[in-house]
């Protein structure tokens, strides 16, 4: 069952960290058009930053699926596009910006639809590998659910069985105590009602209890007295 649990918080995990690159992808694109925009060099330490955490972030992510080797080729072709966006729009336009006299290149670069086309493709990856990561979420939480099933299961059955036992006991015991009982109030009302035979009868019983040799010497003594 832990080991369900486990699998359960590992592919969270996987899923968080992709959010983590998908942001700051995203937070590169509009510190981007933010130095486009105004040329503050403000917007240009937020899209290095972006950069750094989209590298942590992809290095977590690869460490994390390093036992699904299909995941770590998606992680491979999101960085490469990725850095396709970066050099091919992202650097293009920092380096136009910062050039007197190329503001309009610039535009045209961040106007163009190959600079949207590219970034579109780098957010697809990012939630096709997602998509299967939550697949395996559901995956892994039924087989939890099914383990934490199972143990419930087992433990009420259990317990079921503890109890039919206990009860066992129960009547067995109180068998054991009533019976004697029940005959000790029957004989008592018999001889409340003036019934001695019982009496008689139990006190001989106890006689022959105590003497078990008597009845058969008996017949010896009368055979000798008849001779």
């Amino acid at each position: 069952m832990e080991w369900a649990k486990d699998w359960r918080v590992h592919t969270t995990d996987v899923l968080e960290t992709l959010d983590v690159a998908k942001e700051a992808v995203l937070d590169q694109e509009a510190a981007m058009r933010g130095y486009f925009i105004t040329g503050d060099e403000r917007f240009l330490a937020r899209y290095h930053k972006g950069g750094d955490s989209f590298t942590a972030a992809i290095g977590k992510a690869r460490h994390l699926t390093s036992d699904n080797p299909a995941q770590q080729i998606r992680l491979d072709e999101l960085n490469e596009l990725a850095a396709k966006w970066r050099s091919e729009v992202a650097q293009r336009v920092t380096a136009l910006v910062a050039t007197p006299g190329t503001r309009e290149d610039a535009r045209a670069v961040v106007a163009s639809t190959a600079g949207t086309a590219a970034m579109d493709r780098v957010r697809a990856k990012v939630d096709e590998i997602a998509g299967i990561e939550r697949d395996l979420l559901a995956q892994r939480s039924a087989v939890e659910a099914h383990a934490y099933a199972t143990a419930y299961a087992t433990t009420i059955l259990g317990s079921a069985a503890s109890l039919i036992v206990a009860l066992l006991m129960g009547v067995l015991l109180t068998r054991g105590i009533t019976v004697p009982i029940t005959r000790m109030t029957s004989a008592m009302a018999t001889l409340a009602k003036g019934d001695t035979t019982v009496a008689r009868s139990s006190r001989r019983a106890s006689s022959n209890a105590r003497r078990p040799g008597r009845s058969s010497r008996t017949p010896i003594a009368w055979q000798r007295w008849d001779s």
